[in-house]
């Protein structure tokens, strides 16, 4: 698919994701894991703000439910090879890079001292099987795995739990109608907020440990069927136009509820019970209802920006900068501690942070960008052996008919 089937605002959205997740991280890294708490007011102040950036990662998960479902519902019917087209597409977007990370950690990075310290190569050897078989999200949850995931590694419970989405929901789609798929995702937003209401209360405390409600995939399913149900409205099986109607009010009123409990509860980190529970739900409301906005009214103000040509290479490279992020922050965190440059000005940390964020992000973009080039694009162009036939979708937003297209790695 050429770049002109694309929504370049879904790439920016992915973006805007994707820089809200480092930050979060690369802010944590300078406030927390280096042990230097915050004294300033201000500095309170901001990482506490710093604490909402775990609602990026819903942003990803309901992106990735509306694209993966779009893809599926179109090929249904359409296709002979309706698994295999989807399978092999999606090996090609996110296996070749992902293991070789993986082999690169175990392998060349294990055996150089420096690197291995930073990257924690002896515990991820001691942890390997959760990792290639994607299961890390069940090892950091379940405590009958014995499992230690190590820090700089993981946030790969995301990237386990899309790949566990992408296994079963195709069996889903292709057993259901667009009704029956609707109701069925319907069914399953208010099935995820009870479980994790039930593990928060303790209700599975011998199985599962509390974190259980952040990254078992059944906990986190309403976040893919929002996106999903978006999908589904864009061809048709639910009133679009309405939705788009209702988007700028939900979305307002979404970040409103996030803003209150914010100063009710004098933050919202993410292990906080109202976090883990009613608030991921209000969060991927608010997601899709910017989703809706984003693919049926691109003149609005707020869809200008994200299809900004710098969210969207950020969205571009998101892939790598997600799986490279964290272990980049946190080895220039320690180089930086060895070496002694991280001071406060004014008995401020948020010059430090500033450096160290902005240094990470950027080398992250170059690795990115250099992954890109050089690995991702050269799988990606094997997709035309596993072509998906192009559906046309009404938009909402006007009587013109227009394509709600695939982007690359809803993985991210």
């Amino acid at each position: 698919m050429t770049s002109s089937d694309r929504l370049p605002v879904l790439d920016g959205i992915r973006g805007l994701a994707i820089l809200m997740i480092m930050q979060y991280h690369f802010w944590g890294l300078g406030f927390g894991i280096v042990d230097r708490k915050p004294l300033l007011a201000v500095d309170r102040w901001v990482s506490s703000v710093r604490e909402l950036g775990w609602t990026s990662v819903d942003l990803f998960f309901v992106l990735s439910g509306f694209l993966i479902t779009g893809i599926l519902v179109d090929a249904k019917g359409r296709s002979q090879h309706y698994f295999r087209n989807f399978y092999a597409r999606r090996f090609l977007r996110i296996f070749p890079l992902y293991y070789l990370f993986l082999t690169v950690m175990l392998t060349v990075a294990a055996r150089i001292p420096p690197v291995a310290s930073y990257a924690s190569t002896g515990e991820l050897q001691s942890q390997e099987a959760w990792f290639w078989t994607y299961l890390v999200n069940v090892a950091a949850s379940v405590p009958a795995c014995g499992a230690q995931i190590p820090v700089v590694y993981t946030h790969f419970w995301t990237l386990s739990l899309e790949e566990q989405f992408y296994l079963a929901w195709p069996f889903v789609v292709l057993a259901l109608d667009e009704r029956q798929l609707t109701w069925l995702c319907c069914l399953m937003i208010p099935t995820a907020l009870l479980l994790r209401v039930a593990v928060v209360l303790g209700a599975f405390s011998l199985i599962v440990f509390p974190n259980a409600a952040h990254v078992l995939t059944p906990a986190r399913m309403d976040t893919l069927a929002l996106g999903a149900l978006v999908a589904l409205a864009a061809r048709g099986a639910i009133d679009l136009r309405r939705l788009a109607r209702l988007a700028p009010y939900v979305a307002s009123a979404c970040a409103a509820c996030i803003v209150l409990l914010f100063l009710v509860r004098r933050g919202l980190p993410l292990f906080d019970p109202f976090a883990l529970t009613i608030g991921f739900t209000i969060v991927d409301v608010m997601w899709a209802a910017v989703l809706v906005l984003a693919i049926t009214a691109p003149g609005l103000r707020l869809c200008r920006a994200l299809a900004h040509p710098g969210l969207r290479m950020f969205g571009r490279y998101s892939y790598c900068i997600y799986i490279v992020h964290l272990l980049i922050g946190f080895a220039l965190a320690v180089i930086g501690l060895r070496l002694q440059v991280f001071r406060t000005f004014a008995g401020s940390q948020i010059p430090m942070n500033l450096v160290l964020s902005a240094t990470a992000t950027a080398v992250c973009l170059g690795i990115g960008l250099v992954s890109w080039n050089l690995i991702e694009k050269q799988f990606l162009r094997l997709k035309v052996w596993f072509p998906y036939e192009t559906r046309v979708v009404p938009a909402a937003a006007s009587p013109r008919r227009s394509r709600v297209p695939e982007t690359p790695a809803a993985s991210s």
